[in-house]
């Protein structure tokens, strides 16, 4: 009888280990995955400020043509240099 103690003594034991194992395990991929979605949001945050970046470099171009093309349009002669200045 006195093996029938041990044997679900050890059966107790060894059923708390594994849900001790099980918790841990669980605990690292809960901290895996917000480690993942931190990563990704940055990678978001990363793409859209380059992607803000690009539209003002566009920006910037377009206005620098509309302002060479006015430029092109006025007369040589009533343009102002620096060294009128």
């Amino acid at each position: 009888m006195s093996w029938l103690w041990w044997g679900l003594g050890a059966w107790i034991a060894v059923d708390i280990a594994a849900a001790a194992l099980w918790a841990a395990h669980g605990r690292r991929v809960k901290r895996r995955q917000e480690i993942r979605d931190a990563l990704r949001s940055i990678g978001r945050e990363r793409a859209r400020e380059a992607a803000l970046e690009r539209n003002l470099t566009i920006a910037l171009a377009g206005r620098r043509r509309i302002v060479q093309a006015a430029l092109d349009r006025i007369p040589q002669q009533t343009r102002r240099t620096e060294e009128d200045q």
